[in-house]
C-alpha cells in the first residue's frame, strides 16, 4: 500500500464543507487509467 500521508495532511482540521476527494480514490483512478490506456480525464469520466 502506499503512503498517502503527504497528500491528506494539507487537508487534516480545515473545516471546509465541500472537501475535496479523498486521495486514495484519486490514486485508484490514476491507476485504472493508466491501466487501460485511457490516459485523458475527459475519457476517464465518460468510461463505465
Amino acid at each position: 500500500m502506499l503512503d498517502l500521508d503527504a497528500f491528506y495532511a494539507p487537508y487534516e482540521g480545515d473545516g471546509r464543507r465541500n472537501s475535496p476527494y479523498d486521495p486514495q480514490m484519486m490514486v485508484k483512478v490514476l491507476v485504472y487509467g493508466y491501466a487501460t490506456g485511457t490516459f485523458s480525464s475527459r475519457k476517464l469520466a465518460t468510461k463505465r
